[in-house]
């Protein structure tokens, strides 16, 4: 996709300013036509990428971009500083930065967009994030108390059991730890003072998922000061530096804080503390060495910053006014001359739609380089062809991303059928006249004239992309302890029904444990530890809950009723096994199997189909090519693709020859349909005998519509 432009005039002047320093201003590209040259500069030059934005909107649009031409690009959001007292906050903007910057340490990246806000918020410097930074792998060394110690350093939480990131919990020789980069936690066994196995798991169910050969542990927060004790001293420290009236508002703002922090608890509002832990802060900027820098729009980032600047400057002021920040507490944030600054230090490009004056930047180039932006279009052949066509008999290469691989190979056959010199991009690339068919999407398509190519995608970034599909969990199992209450029915696997009367702490051989107590048939007790819960469900037989009975503990009674239970499970089976034998004596109709036109209705469907879509219409089709009738029911939540399986299933029936009726729960879809007119405020016709009759009119003039019928005197009609 980058060979045409990396031979312009256009992109060589690009190129050949990376070798300066200071800004330069490029003009006339879209925003998608930016990405790309932009994509193709940073991997040509094997530099980092940094693109500053106005907003989060266009950050993230801009790096959907960016990964659709092949660089590895992230959002680096702006957060919330909390700066007053709160029981509990909510920290997922921050852990979101913290992945970008442990990515961005580790090589993972190789562009990062950014909001100017974001941009210009204080974090922690590189090195302190590398120094509690930690790798953990089978077979290393590691005492579980220096583990825990560097967890505290780095800002994490020790709870009972892990259910966000930035946790971890500690039970025997089991460390569950959730960085705030991982999609899941990580559970560490150890062996004495070596690690033994590393595993992920899933947080509801406990259970683990798979084998890990690392665990990469990053800080929790940006603001680190250790233990509520190492804490308290730092902050005491600082403070015993201080004189006079800057001393006593100060005291008065940590007041609060080093009395919880007395109390042994951290407390959660800690950023006003960051220039206290950070002499010297960082930014993003600083996690990059030699950056290309990339200043998106900068007179719609100046605006945006003027309006960060405001509503920040109302927040600090009311926060004096209440004694809770003081001169001191409040090094939080760069200003917009310090972006400017970054630009003229570093080799730069400033972007913008339009030529225009850049108040502020001294400019060591201008390069123009106007194109059109192309809007995605909508699947249809016919109304790309009516663009293609012009551009293709101007001797324009042209790329077209049709979203996924089946589609473009799809696509690429209809454009060959309607005479293009098409095909997909593992047969051929996009030369002059040619048109080349991609995987992939973008926010909006380009046209260079300059080039003498064009780039068309066919939706929006994000739009059709393939969902995990999520792991079936038992409805009934529990997951958490927040699932029941005291006085609910449990089941035991292996001790029957019993009421969950509460937890109760015991010391069991010098080790004190949480254990949830179970109260069984003549007031026996059973205790089970927490760390077991997955072996508990909940009891949800009908009936009234007070007539339910107790199992006893230590007797057979709950061995005979799951083998009562198993022997009627067998019995059942055995019916249904012999019903379904009746039926497979019935003789029906077997389609034949998949032809060219079943293949191909389902080469069009626009979406990646999941693994159970896929899974379903192969067995349905498979039961359809047999000589008996089929029994099956396909169920689904709303919007899980049910409509694609039955319509192709529908489709194979048309093929073999037969009619099929589709029938819906509703009229409702008809009704509303018929009963609304047209453009030119005529009702629809219906088509009878393959003809379309208009619909009969009745004496008073009103068109008598399918699904209605007279109801009384008045003439009125309701749905039939």
């Amino acid at each position: 996709m980058f060979d045409i432009l990396k031979n312009t005039a256009e992109y060589k002047k690009l190129k050949n300013h990376l070798a300066r320093t200071g800004p330069a201003a490029l003009f006339g590209l879209p925003p998608a036509g930016r990405a790309q040259m932009l994509a193709l500069l940073a991997a040509d030059s094997r530099r980092p990428l940094l693109a500053v934005t106005a907003g989060e909107a266009e950050a993230t649009r801009m790096a959907a971009d960016l990964n659709a031409f092949g660089l590895a690009a992230a959002v680096f959001p702006p957060r919330d500083f909390l700066l007053r007292p709160i029981e509990g906050a909510g920290r997922e903007y921050e852990y979101r930065r913290l992945a970008v910057l442990g990515d961005l340490v580790g090589g993972r990246l190789s562009a990062v967009c950014v909001p100017a806000e974001a941009l210009l918020q204080y974090t922690m410097p590189k090195e302190e994030f590398c120094r509690n930074t930690l790798t953990l792998k089978p077979g290393l060394e590691l005492p579980l108390t220096t583990l825990e110690e560097r967890l505290f350093d780095a800002g994490y939480h020790r709870r009972g059991q892990v259910e966000g990131p930035g946790q971890f919990s500690v039970r025997g020789g089991i460390v569950d730890i959730w960085p705030p980069e991982a999609k899941s936690p990580a559970r560490c066994e150890y062996w004495g003072d070596e690690i033994d196995t590393l595993a992920s798991f899933d947080a509801l169910s406990q259970r683990r998922d798979g084998t890990l050969e690392k665990l990469y542990i990053s800080p929790a927060r940006e603001v680190l000061f250790g233990s509520a004790a190492d804490t308290a001293a730092a902050l005491r420290s600082a403070l015993a530096k201080e004189k006079g009236r800057r001393a006593a508002a100060m005291e008065k703002a940590m007041a609060a804080d080093l009395a919880q922090l007395d109390a042994g608890l951290v407390p959660e509002a800690l950023d006003k503390y960051l220039g206290l832990r950070y002499p010297k802060p960082a930014t993003l900027l600083d996690y990059f060495d030699s950056p290309l820098l990339v200043l998106e729009e900068p007179s719609a980032i100046r605006e945006a910053q003027k309006a960060t600047a405001f509503r920040r400057g109302e927040e600090l002021k009311g926060l004096y006014e209440e004694g809770l920040l003081c001169p001191g507490l409040d090094t939080l944030y760069e200003d917009m001359p310090f972006l400017l600054a970054a630009a003229q230090k570093n080799a730069s490009l400033c972007c913008e739609n339009f030529a225009r004056t850049l108040p502020g930047l001294e400019l060591t180039e201008i390069i123009n380089a106007p194109a059109h932006a192309r809007p995605p279009f909508s699947g249809e052949v016919a109304a790309l062809e009516e663009d293609l066509r012009p551009l293709v008999d101007q001797g324009y290469a042209v790329d077209v991303l049709a979203g996924t691989q089946r589609a473009a190979a799809a696509l690429a056959k209809d454009l060959v059928n309607k005479g293009f010199r098409a095909g997909t991009a593992k047969d051929m690339v996009a030369s002059p006249g040619a048109v080349a068919v991609r995987a992939g999407h973008a926010s909006a398509g380009a046209e260079y004239p300059f080039a003498r190519y064009a780039l068309f995608t066919g939706r929006r970034a994000g739009e059709g992309e393939k969902k995990k599909p999520a792991r079936k969990r038992d409805k009934n199992a529990l997951s958490s302890l927040t699932d029941i209450a005291p006085g609910d029915f449990v089941v035991h696997q292996n001790h029957g029904i019993g009421m969950y009367t509460g937890i109760q702490r015991l010391e069991v051989q010098g080790v004190v444990k949480d254990y949830l107590k179970l109260l069984y048939d003549k007031g026996d007790t059973l205790y089970v530890p927490v760390t077991q819960l997955d072996l508990l469900s909940r009891y949800t037989a009908p009936g009234d809950g007070e007539k339910v009975k107790l199992a006893k503990l230590g007797g057979q009674e709950w061995t005979r009723t799951r083998h009562k239970v198993k022997t009627a499970a067998a019995e059942m089976a055995q019916e249904l096994i012999a019903l379904y034998a009746k039926r497979q004596q019935a003789r029906g109709t077997a389609f034949p199997p998949d032809g060219d036109w079943q293949r191909d209705f389902e080469t069009r469907f626009e979406y990646d189909e999941t693994d159970d879509q896929l899974a379903a219409a192969a067995e349905i089709k498979k039961d359809m090519e047999k000589p008996w009738p089929m029994d099956r029911l396909l169920c689904g939540d709303v919007g899980v693709g049910k409509t694609e399986v039955a319509l192709r299933a529908a489709f194979k029936c048309v093929m073999g020859g037969k009619q099929c009726a589709i029938l819906a729960p509703t009229t409702l879809l008809a009704w509303q349909h018929y009963n609304t007119p047209g453009p030119d405020g005529a009702f629809p016709v219906y088509h009878r005998a393959a003809q379309p009759v208009p619909y009969p009119q009745t004496a008073a003039g009103h068109p008598e519509r399918p699904g209605r019928r007279q109801c009384g005197p008045g003439g009125g009609h309701s749905p039939a």
